[in-house]
C-alpha cells in the first residue's frame, strides 16, 4: 500500500530540513569571519548579478517585504559588504553595489559550497 501524499510530503520536508542543517554546519566549519545568513547571501548574490539594483526592485526579486530588505541593506552597508549610492536620475532612490569584501565573501561561500 502506498503512503498517503500528506505523509510523503511531511517525510520529504523533514529530510530537507536535515540536509539544510548538515549543509549549514559544513559551511560554517573553519569559518573565521561572521557567517552570512541566508537572506544576506541571497541579497549579495542578487546585487552581484544586477549591480545598481534598487532596494524595492531587490525586494520584489527576493519576494521579501521592502522594509526587510531595507534592514538587510542597512546591516550590510554597516558591515562593509554593500555600498548604497544615490541614483542620479532619482535622488530619492538608492542603487546597491557590492564591495570588494563582499565579492571575496561570495567567492569563499561558493568554494565552501562546491567542497560539499
Amino acid at each position: 500500500m502506498e503512503a498517503e501524499p500528506e505523509i510523503q510530503a511531511e517525510e520529504l520536508a523533514d529530510a530537507l530540513v536535515g540536509v539544510q542543517r548538515l549543509v549549514r554546519r559544513r559551511l560554517r566549519a573553519g569559518l573565521t569571519v561572521t557567517r552570512l545568513r541566508g537572506a544576506e547571501v541571497e541579497l549579495l548574490r542578487l546585487v552581484e548579478t544586477r549591480p545598481g539594483i534598487g532596494v524595492s526592485e531587490a525586494a520584489k526579486e527576493l519576494h521579501l517585504a521592502g522594509n526587510s530588505v531595507s534592514t538587510l541593506v542597512n546591516q550590510l552597508v554597516r558591515d562593509g559588504q554593500l555600498v548604497r549610492e544615490t541614483d542620479p536620475a532619482d535622488r530619492r532612490a538608492a542603487r546597491l553595489l557590492l564591495t570588494e569584501a563582499a565579492g571575496a565573501r561570495l567567492r569563499d561561500w561558493r568554494a565552501r559550497r562546491a567542497a560539499l
